[in-house]
């Protein structure tokens, strides 16, 4: 006959199955600790009391972690909550919390870090936050444009967000792998200087922030593709043309003029599609005809570099329409 287990021995059985309730080994959050929350995410020494079903309906990820069982033998409790260890950092998880559980929190992403920006996306990724990420992702879209006319229009200059860089823009496009960002981001970064180049950005706590090898290499390798394009043309292209007028007291191009535009594009030293400077135009004994002659050339020769920045990057015949269809972008 099988003897009867004690008392004392069912109770320790019953006991080593329940989860645990000892103290917890991490500070509430100050940001975010909701009362009525029912499980708590412990990211280093902080643990944030949140809503289950809130989180599982926005995240692919967690739902699938939370739906795997109820706390077992050993799991920690606290205040009638199972406690889940997450190995992300405790300000990006918060920041990502405040996102999904706040509807006016973040909808003006522009208050934001570029590299806030970037932690939130990869934060969102890696818990599948599909809805989150798109939102981003569209943010720099029209930060990093595919078309020249959103690149120049002065709701994308009113969107640019505190510590916008375009060489973060290239390191998230890389990162994630968003190949409609490159051209523009690429562009813009090879504008900087050489001393920006190389020394980076700051971060959030004014520490400078060198680019990544490859990044730089990028930008350097398009930089050179893009001056070379540019050369070829102003020089073979036909481009800006040494021309006279029969207009009374007009010079017509002169080779001064022509010589003006040449270091301009050259240069590289400024946004030579976005800046629009008075170098580049006729002295004032110039006629209403070459004056506008001359700017519809400039227009027309910005159009075409614009048009010409997906192949500085991918070194074939690569054009826009190929990197928004890759994309699955709708050009106007």
């Amino acid at each position: 006959m099988t003897p009867t287990p004690s008392l004392k021995r069912r109770r320790e059985e019953i006991q080593a199955n329940e989860p645990s309730n000892d103290p917890p080994n991490f500070k509430q959050s100050e940001d975010f600790w909701l009362e009525d929350g029912n499980i708590i995410l412990r990211c280093g020494a902080t643990g944030f009391r949140v809503n289950r079903g809130v989180l599982s309906l926005h995240s692919t990820v967690l739902k699938d972690m939370f739906t795997m069982g109820q706390p077992g033998a050993g799991d920690q409790m606290f205040e009638g909550c199972a406690v889940v260890t997450l190995h992300d950092e405790a300000e990006d998880m918060c920041l990502l919390l405040k996102m999904l559980h706040f509807r006016r929190f973040g909808r003006k992403l522009q208050e934001f870090r570029l590299e806030t920006l970037h932690s939130l996306l990869r934060i969102a990724r890696k818990y599948m936050v599909d809805e989150l990420q798109e939102e981003i992702v569209d943010y720099l879209k029209l930060m990093f444009p595919s078309e020249l006319a959103i690149y120049l229009s002065p709701t994308r200059i009113e969107a640019m967000c505190q510590d916008f860089n375009p060489m973060l823009g290239v390191e998230i496009a890389v990162e994630f792998d968003i190949q409609v960002l490159l051209p523009s981001a690429l562009y813009m970064s090879a504008c900087l200087p050489l001393r920006s180049q190389l020394d980076g950005f700051n971060n959030s706590d004014g520490t400078l922030v060198k680019p990544l090898p490859h990044v730089l290499r990028s930008i350097l390798f398009f930089q050179e593709n893009m001056q070379v394009w540019i050369d070829e043309e102003i020089e073979y292209g036909g481009w800006f043309e040494i021309s006279t007028c029969d207009h009374a007291g007009c010079r017509g191009i002169d080779h001064h003029t022509v010589s003006k535009i040449y270091r301009w594009y050259h240069g590289l030293r400024n946004d030579v599609l976005a800046l629009d400077s008075d170098l580049i135009r006729p002295g004032r004994s110039a006629c209403h005809r070459c004056v506008s002659r001359l700017e519809e050339d400039d227009k027309d020769y910005r159009f075409e570099l614009w048009g010409q920045l997906p192949r500085f990057h991918f070194l074939d015949d690569t054009t826009w329409d190929d990197v928004c269809r890759n994309a699955g972008i709708q050009r106007a």
